[in-house]
């Protein structure tokens, strides 16, 4: 019986100490040259908080923001509520989900945003982006000094024959803003534990540190409980557990995209995913997605989210 109350009442506002340095043992276990120290990393109440505190900690009102299409409805939702301008820019199904660079520029001219968030794995596209392509985005947000927003949430849910990248990996001079949490890979979202991860060699961002301590104060740190497992956590579970996992995901993934493939004339592409736990339908040119889920939902109770609409919405309707 464990009778030590130790983690029972408040932490510091940030998480505690040997949860955020487990935290930087796991980066720097994982990913060569990433090198975060503990005042690098605030705890939060689960990933999508990390989003809101990265988000509304770096962008203020009225100022603009890069946000993915198709992209996690929660962004939307995060900006709309700090009244921040969302700007779309698009990713091509034709190159597996990356993102269109040519038309994310001319965004970035005619916008001229504060941020730009970048979802890798995505939500809802399965994409893993190359390390080419990431370098291609930073030298992008270089050029107009834009701040990078990294949502990692996905990082170790990786299909056979793909790698993951951090960003802030492959950037040695420039800030980046990393937002992950325990949720995806262990399948906890309740345990409500995620991650501000702060990449700024050059201290070009200082002020965000002051701005994230400051909104980590408003809820006093998250579960300190889950905090005091973390260092356990991450340190005791085998790797199989991640090789099963993934697996599991990519054979589902397959068996989804087979029947489609092998009866082209459905009308129906399948994207084949390259991680996390999605797969976007493309659907024959002029057809209204929302009217096509609600026909499916009525005609053969298979529940779909339709591209074009956020999930709370769509939850609503129904």
């Amino acid at each position: 019986m464990v009778t030590d109350s130790k983690h029972n009442g408040y932490g510091p506002a940030v998480g505690l100490e040997e949860a955020r340095q487990a935290v930087c043992d796991r980066y720097r276990r994982k990913h060569d040259g990433l090198n975060y120290t503990k005042e690098d990393i605030i705890l939060t109440s689960g990933c999508s908080h990390a989003l809101q505190m990265a988000i509304s900690g770096a962008v203020s009102e009225g100022e603009k923001i890069l946000l993915p299409c198709p992209g996690f409805s929660i962004y939307h939702t995060i900006v709309d509520h700090f009244a921040i301008q969302s700007i779309d820019y698009p990713l091509d199904p034709d190159k597996s989900w990356q993102i269109d660079l040519e038309k994310t520029e001319a965004l970035i001219k005619e916008h001229r945003p504060t941020a730009w968030l970048i979802n890798n794995p995505s939500n809802p596209c399965g994409s893993v982006y190359s390390q080419e392509h990431l370098l291609d985005c930073l030298e992008l947000a270089k050029k107009y000094r834009v701040l990078v927003i990294a949502d990692e949430i996905y990082e170790d849910l990786v299909f056979e024959g793909h790698t993951f990248h951090p960003m802030a990996t492959l950037s040695p001079d420039y800030p980046i803003i990393t937002c992950s949490g325990l949720a995806k890979r262990f399948m906890i979202p309740g345990w409500r534990l995620g991650w501000v991860a702060i990449h700024d060699p050059n201290n070009q961002a200082h002020a965000l540190r002051g701005a994230y301590f400051n909104l980590a104060c408003l809820i006093l740190g998250p579960c300190t409980l889950v905090q005091a497992a973390l260092p356990s956590i991450f340190e005791n579970v085998p790797k199989e557990f991640d090789l099963q996992v993934n697996a599991t995901l990519q054979e589902n993934a397959q068996a989804f995209c087979d029947p489609f493939k092998e009866n082209p004339q459905c009308g129906l592409e399948v994207i084949l995913p390259q991680g996390s736990m999605y797969l976007l339908i493309r659907l024959p040119p002029g057809t209204d997605d929302i009217e096509f889920c609600r026909s499916l939902l009525a005609a053969e109770n298979v529940s779909l989210l339709p591209g074009t609409v956020p999930l709370l919405w769509f939850l609503n309707v129904h």
